[in-house]
Protein backbone atom coordinates (compact mmCIF):
# COMPACT_ATOMS: atom_id res chain seq x y z
CA UNK A 1 0.00 0.00 0.00
CA UNK A 2 1.27 3.47 -0.74
CA UNK A 3 -0.06 7.01 -0.54
CA UNK A 4 1.44 10.50 -0.92
CA UNK A 5 5.08 9.67 -0.20
CA UNK A 6 4.68 6.72 2.15
CA UNK A 7 4.61 2.98 1.56
CA UNK A 8 3.85 -0.11 3.60
CA UNK A 9 4.35 -3.77 2.77
CA UNK A 10 2.62 -6.10 5.22
CA UNK A 11 1.95 -9.82 5.11
CA UNK A 12 -0.53 -11.49 7.45
CA UNK A 13 -1.56 -15.04 8.25
CA UNK A 14 -5.06 -15.99 9.32
CA UNK A 15 -5.08 -18.94 11.71
CA UNK A 16 -8.24 -20.13 13.48
CA UNK A 17 -9.93 -16.83 12.63
CA UNK A 18 -7.12 -14.74 14.18
CA UNK A 19 -4.94 -12.36 12.17
CA UNK A 20 -1.15 -12.60 12.73
CA UNK A 21 1.30 -10.11 11.20
CA UNK A 22 4.19 -12.00 9.59
CA UNK A 23 6.22 -9.18 8.03
CA UNK A 24 5.97 -5.38 7.90
CA UNK A 25 7.96 -2.62 6.24
CA UNK A 26 7.06 1.06 6.42
CA UNK A 27 8.88 3.82 4.55
CA UNK A 28 8.66 7.51 3.70
CA UNK A 29 9.99 9.43 0.70
CA UNK A 30 10.41 13.01 1.86
CA UNK A 31 8.32 13.96 4.88
CA UNK A 32 10.74 12.67 7.49
CA UNK A 33 12.63 14.57 10.18
CA UNK A 34 16.44 14.62 10.44
CA UNK A 35 16.18 12.61 13.66
CA UNK A 36 14.08 9.93 11.92
CA UNK A 37 16.47 9.87 8.93
CA UNK A 38 19.35 8.95 11.25
CA UNK A 39 17.41 5.91 12.52
CA UNK A 40 15.96 4.91 9.13
CA UNK A 41 17.54 2.72 6.46
CA UNK A 42 17.55 4.31 2.98
CA UNK A 43 16.87 1.94 0.08
CA UNK A 44 14.90 2.01 -3.18
CA UNK A 45 14.13 5.74 -2.83
CA UNK A 46 12.52 5.38 0.61
CA UNK A 47 13.54 5.91 4.23
CA UNK A 48 12.45 2.61 5.83
CA UNK A 49 11.59 3.36 9.44
CA UNK A 50 9.94 0.04 10.38
CA UNK A 51 11.27 -3.34 9.27
CA UNK A 52 10.01 -6.38 11.16
CA UNK A 53 9.63 -10.08 10.58
CA UNK A 54 7.23 -11.25 13.23
CA UNK A 55 8.13 -9.03 16.17
CA UNK A 56 11.87 -8.99 15.42
CA UNK A 57 13.46 -5.84 13.97
CA UNK A 58 15.44 -6.67 10.83
CA UNK A 59 17.14 -4.96 7.87
CA UNK A 60 15.60 -3.89 4.57
CA UNK A 61 17.50 -6.71 2.82
CA UNK A 62 16.11 -9.28 5.29
CA UNK A 63 12.57 -8.12 4.45
CA UNK A 64 13.26 -8.33 0.72
CA UNK A 65 14.60 -11.89 1.10
CA UNK A 66 11.57 -12.86 3.22
CA UNK A 67 9.14 -11.50 0.59
CA UNK A 68 11.01 -13.26 -2.24
CA UNK A 69 10.96 -16.62 -0.41
CA UNK A 70 7.33 -16.18 0.63
CA UNK A 71 6.05 -15.36 -2.84
CA UNK A 72 8.14 -18.13 -4.44
CA UNK A 73 6.79 -20.77 -2.04
CA UNK A 74 3.09 -19.93 -2.36
CA UNK A 75 0.72 -20.71 -5.18
CA UNK A 76 -0.37 -17.66 -7.09
CA UNK A 77 -4.05 -17.23 -7.85
CA UNK A 78 -5.71 -15.41 -10.68
CA UNK A 79 -8.17 -12.76 -9.57
CA UNK A 80 -11.42 -12.50 -11.47
CA UNK A 81 -12.84 -9.00 -11.73
CA UNK A 82 -16.52 -8.13 -12.03
CA UNK A 83 -18.22 -4.95 -13.20
CA UNK A 84 -19.41 -2.75 -10.36
CA UNK A 85 -23.13 -2.99 -11.03
CA UNK A 86 -26.09 -3.06 -8.62
CA UNK A 87 -26.84 -6.64 -9.65
CA UNK A 88 -23.25 -7.81 -9.04
CA UNK A 89 -23.04 -6.04 -5.67
CA UNK A 90 -26.13 -7.94 -4.49
CA UNK A 91 -24.75 -11.30 -5.65
CA UNK A 92 -21.15 -10.99 -4.38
Amino acid sequence: MGHMGSMENSYYKIKSGTLHKRMQMYGLCDSISKKEKKKAEYAAGMYWTTKKIGKKKVSYDDCQKWMKNFTASHKKIKVKYYKNTAKNRKSM
